[in-house]
């Protein structure tokens, strides 16, 4: 009977379930949103080649102002 009860119970996230979803939306979205002005091939690219590009974007922000403005 135990078990027959809780399965109809009612389920709910958790709030840090809720705030992990959106951090990892918010990362996708971001990332998108740089990607679309680089021109890259995601299959030949790792995770470290995209981290040493943004770390590098963020030091010189004029190479990455102007890969926008070629981009357009």
């Amino acid at each position: 009977m135990l078990q027959t009860t809780l399965q109809y119970l009612p389920t709910f996230e958790f709030p840090q379930f809720r705030k992990d979803l959106g951090q990892l939306s918010m990362a996708r979205r971001a990332l998108r949103g740089v990607l679309l002005h680089i021109d890259l091939e995601p299959g030949e690219t790792t995770v470290d080649t995209l981290l040493t590009m943004l770390d590098h974007f963020y030091e010189y922000p004029e190479d990455y102002r102007e890969l926008i403005h070629d981009s357009i």
